[in-house]
């Protein structure tokens, strides 16, 4: 029969055969190891004509050279009783992928390529290299594409016949080392690795208020990533095709991926409210939540007071501080809250509150309080223009410069604390630090405004007259020292 093929599919049973009519009586093939199942991997089922055409397809080049590793890798697979995932592993990589099948799938690859990505990156506005992906990088990923078509048979059945409880771990973990048959100084899970993240950071703030309910479970940016990488490699790479853009087909796939981890995976929903129907009570479903809101938030500020409260004395206790009713008097009348005082202020207490925001739910003198114990803090642990700052007075008359992103991240970069945390401590963080907007608009608040010193109380003492003091002198810091003491600062806290 002319339409005959070595390979056949069968989608019923979902197995992949052999159609030994067609070989050589040579061979000698056992009677009972004809079929491989791929029935535990169903997106491999649902591609099972590509994986036939690619057997099919590389049998017309090397022949017995792809058959005859493959019914002995079956052989043994169902005969020894004692045969290892190592044992499989080695098998496969010693006889089955070999050099002559290596040879083929790069010559069907290199022959059949038609896609011209190197003009598109000519175009292309992406200057970050991870994210480039040239025609090198293509063939390679299509070459491994096709080495997983032909091997998946095999190890499929290697996974359902001993039962391989974390198959997904398994196919990732070797799908890894495909890539290093075709080159060996491209880096391509790296690389694959980098557009999975690109396309899941994205949606950190198109998509914030999903971010925000799934952090609860221990679910972030990271962590998807990783999740939708390894994904990328197990299930995706052995459904692409020549001809079709494998850059383009991969971010639409990542689309899909994010478009049901986020609207379809979690179930999150609103209620429609009405605001003109009510009840007997004259009390519309709007009312209703208000007062369900308030009585919540109200424990909440009870809570958080009484949290503050007991901080209070437990830090001055703690720091051995006595802070006396005329230097709380002093700093009550003279300190103005400002949004540089109180995003330092957060930063120091949230680890000691346990919240970010248990400074919103402070009366005025709790406050007060908090800020004469960070200022003294900062002064014994040697921030002499930090405790300056915190209590000093932006210029309301000073008309502020901008300060560019680029020329503030040069000085800090430039300090030799950050060179020192980037080089021994936070390695793999410091990035993030840079990247940080909260940091970032901190920095370029201070160094860009005048801020006017308020004198330390301490000085009344060695006055006779407070209108000795001189209320009119600035805070002139260079913006790497300031850079400096945040960088030590953040890495007390």
């Amino acid at each position: 029969m002319p339409n005959q093929k070595i390979f056949e599919a069968d989608k019923t049973n979902k197995l992949i055969r052999i159609n030994f009519d067609l070989l050589d009586n040579e061979i000698e093939i056992p009677e009972d190891f004809i079929t491989f199942s791929i029935r535990k991997r169903r997106t491999y089922v649902g591609i099972i004509d590509q994986i036939v055409d690619a057997l099919n397809e590389t049998y017309d080049s090397v022949q017995h050279k792809i058959i005859i590793p493959m019914i002995s890798i079956a052989s043994k697979i169902h005969e020894e009783e004692d045969y290892t995932e190592t044992d499989f592993l080695h098998d496969l990589n010693t006889l089955l992928i070999n050099d002559d099948l290596i040879e083929a799938i790069s010559n069907h690859v290199e022959e059949t390529y038609e896609v011209d990505l190197n003009d598109n990156i000519k175009k292309s506005n992406n200057l970050n290299e991870q994210l480039l992906y040239k025609d090198s990088h293509a063939k390679v990923i299509l070459k491994a594409s096709r080495l997983i078509k032909i091997t998946a048979p095999v190890f499929c059945e290697f996974i359902e016949v001993y039962d391989i409880k974390n198959d997904n771990d398994f196919i990732f973990n070797l799908v890894k080392t495909y890539f290093e048959h075709f080159s060996s100084d491209m880096n391509i899970p790296n690389k694959l690795y980098k557009l999975a993240y690109s396309r899941v950071a994205k949606t950190q703030y198109s998509d914030k208020m999903y971010w925000s309910y799934i952090a609860s479970r221990a679910i972030d940016i990271n962590t998807t990533s990783k999740r939708f990488y390894k994904r990328l490699m197990r299930n995706i790479l052995i459904k692409l095709e020549q001809n079709r853009s494998i850059v383009s087909f991969i971010h639409v796939v990542l689309k899909n991926y994010m478009k049901y981890e986020l609207l379809t995976n979690y179930d999150i929903h609103y209620d429609s409210k009405n605001l003109k129907q009510t009840d007997k009570d004259g009390l519309s479903e709007f009312d209703k939540l208000e007062v369900k809101l308030l009585r919540r938030d109200e424990g909440k500020v009870i809570i958080n007071r009484l949290t503050v409260n007991s901080s209070i004395i437990a830090l001055c206790r703690q720091y051995d501080y006595d802070i006396s009713e005329p230097e709380f008097r002093y700093y009550l009348d003279n300190v103005r809250v400002n949004k540089v005082q109180n995003n330092l202020m957060q930063m120091f207490y949230a680890d000691k509150f346990g919240c970010y925001n248990t400074l919103f739910s402070s009366s005025g003198k709790e406050y007060i309080m908090l800020l004469i114990i960070f200022k003294k803090w900062l002064k014994d642990n040697n921030f002499p223009i930090l405790s300056k700052l915190v209590v000093g007075q932006p210029d309301m008359n000073f008309k502020p410069d901008r300060i560019s992103k680029r020329k503030f991240m040069e000085k800090l970069i430039e300090s030799e604390k950050f060179k020192e945390l980037h080089e021994n401590q936070y390695r793999f963080i410091t990035q993030n630090l840079l990247d940080s907007n909260v940091i970032v608009s901190l920095l370029s608040t201070l160094t860009s405004n005048t801020f006017i010193e308020l004198p330390d109380y301490e000085k009344l003492s060695h006055l006779e007259n407070l209108d000795d003091l001189d209320f009119n002198n600035t805070i002139n810091e260079k913006i790497g020292s300031v850079a400096q003491e945040l960088i030590n600062f953040i890495e007390i806290i």
